[in-house]
């Protein structure tokens, strides 16, 4: 993301509700938090915003006293495309379009078709995307949550 921004990309998250499990010990805890990444395109000469709702999931732990993020991630849940005009509005490569995973396949098409990056096809989604890549990354990374506050070391 660092790299888009720097070559002009125009990104945006909003943060919605969070929820926080501590261990009994205090010394680890899991917090997820809801959000809204947004990114302004122009495609086909119309300048559109892919938005994607997603979860942030944060795996703290405390060292020496202080609080950390050991890791962050987060899953993808659905995303639609908006037109800034909506008397413009762009041609969309239709069969390209569902080559991406449900939840966020508006901005990786649109990241890949203006930013001429590659995005992964398997980061976590909803859970009703039960038999896809997407969907057992979103199981997985809450049986890693869990394992993670029963003191377990987690890969992450």
């Amino acid at each position: 993301m660092r790299r888009g921004m720097d070559n002009g990309a125009f990104i945006m998250h909003r943060c919605h509700g969070v929820t926080s499990d501590i261990t009994p010990d205090g010394v680890r805890a899991v917090t997820k938090m809801k959000a809204t990444i947004t990114q302004r395109f122009t495609i086909d000469g119309c300048e559109v915003d892919a938005e994607a709702d997603c979860r942030f999931c944060f795996f703290f732990e405390k060292q020496d006293g202080r609080w950390g993020a050991r890791y962050v991630r987060h899953w993808y849940e659905k995303d639609k495309l908006l037109p800034v005009n909506p008397t413009k509005v762009p041609t969309i490569d239709e069969a390209k379009l569902e080559t991406y995973p449900q939840g966020y396949k508006c901005l990786a098409y649109c990241q890949e078709l203006t930013m001429g990056v590659e995005v992964a096809k398997d980061m976590p989604g909803h859970r009703r995307h039960v038999g896809t890549a997407s969907g057992e990354k979103h199981d997985l990374l809450y049986r890693q949550a869990k394992s993670w506050l029963n003191g377990e070391n987690v890969d992450i």
